[in-house]
């Protein structure tokens, strides 16, 4: 009775759910293949897999794990992971719509000179960009943010440049102007950064200087023309010059 106890455990696969089997794709791309045995493919890097109708489970070659929140909606997968929620398309499933801006974008993206690394970052060598559909939306402009306070004046400008040789930069400007009684007063400030960076399974991943690198939470969306907006941190950020 053990031992039939035993290879009952042992032949049980992982847990999976039905409704996430198949290649999905993200930007038009394969991006996540699950098969029923718990095995399959994620940005190209072989993976097991399991899931329990709200959570999915992925374990690299070497061990490494990763969750994230699902939900599946017909031929719609949302998956959330690092705080990043992608939006896939089960492969053969419903046609869909035309490709819209967000998928030029990703699809026309250039490769600008490589930027100097920022001061530094020397002490380690930046991994050169991929050619996922993630890296291919960073890489194919400039991305910049604006916002404006009413109550003290400022205005904020900022700027990030994703370069293919693995680094990125940014420049800000806070400008406030403020008029009283007794006259009117501007000021200015600036300031930037950089790093590097790299796309992990759909997510961002980025460092300050040459500290360690980090997952960065956001989203990609559309606005009401269709175009390309990425929110991160509490910003959106649209592509520029």
């Amino acid at each position: 009775m053990t031992a039939l106890v035993c290879a009952l455990l042992l032949s049980a696969g992982p847990k999976t759910d039905p409704a996430l089997v198949g290649t999905w794709l993200l930007l038009d791309h394969p991006f996540l293949t699950l098969t029923g045995n718990g095995k399959g493919q994620m940005d190209e890097d072989a993976i097991t897999w399991s899931a329990d109708g709200t959570t999915l489970t992925v374990r690299g070659p070497e061990g490494d794990s990763d969750q994230g929140r699902y939900q599946v909606q017909g031929d719609v997968l949302t998956l959330t992971l690092g705080g990043t929620a992608l939006v896939l398309q089960r492969k053969g499933g419903a046609t869909p719509k035309a490709p819209g801006p967000l998928e030029r974008a990703a699809a026309k993206a250039t490769a600008p000179a490589p930027a100097g690394a920022p001061p530094g970052a020397a002490a380690q060598v930046p991994k050169a960009a991929g050619a996922d559909p993630m890296t291919k939306l960073l890489l194919s402009s400039a991305w910049c943010s604006f916002s404006y306070n009413k109550v003290s004046g400022t205005t904020r400008t900022e700027r990030f440049v994703f370069s293919p040789n693995g680094t990125w930069s940014n420049a800000a400007r806070g400008e406030t102007y403020n008029s009283g009684p007794n006259g009117s007063v501007a000021g200015q400030h600036d300031s930037g950064g950089g790093g590097r960076w790299e796309v992990r399974g759909g997510v961002v991943w980025m460092s300050e200087g040459d500290g360690p690198l980090a997952p960065v939470p956001g989203s990609v969306t559309t606005n009401s023309n269709g175009y390309p907006i990425i929110t991160s941190n509490g910003r959106e950020y649209s592509s520029c010059n």
